[in-house]
């Protein structure tokens, strides 16, 4: 597998200095790093700032508030990719678009699925 096609993600509880120390070896492979469930713990723009992440997952129960609307434009502004976690409705699904967080996963798109299933889906339509 190449390196650039590899995306680690973080969730905010993971202690810095671990994180710092584990970023050198994806960087030389070309990989990504993705902030899990921003908002939740830790957050904060400081932490965006840090490593270079190439995506930042956002709860869509918290996108309302001031702080995480800041991080979302601090995303948007640096070129760090938008995900809505936990999209389940409709007016989530919009909301999470008006604020910029057009990638989404949740209920709403689909259920999780086992791989096989999936590859046995995608024969179908070939």
């Amino acid at each position: 597998v190449s390196g650039a096609r590899i995306v680690i993600e973080i969730t905010e509880s993971v202690q810095d200095s671990s994180l710092a120390d584990r970023w050198n070896e994806l960087a030389m492979l070309g990989g990504e790093l993705a902030l899990d469930d921003y908002g939740d713990l830790h957050s904060s723009i400081k932490r965006l700032r840090q490593y270079p992440w190439g995506y930042c997952k956002f709860d869509t129960r918290n996108i309302h508030s001031i702080i995480d609307r800041a991080a979302i434009q601090y995303c948007l502004d640096n070129g760090v990719e938008l995900i809505a976690e936990q999209v389940e409705t409709k007016l989530q699904e919009d909301s999470a678009r008006s604020f910029g967080l057009l990638l989404q996963q949740g209920f709403y798109h689909g259920s999780p699925e086992f791989l096989e299933r999936i590859i046995m889906k995608s024969k179908v339509v070939s």
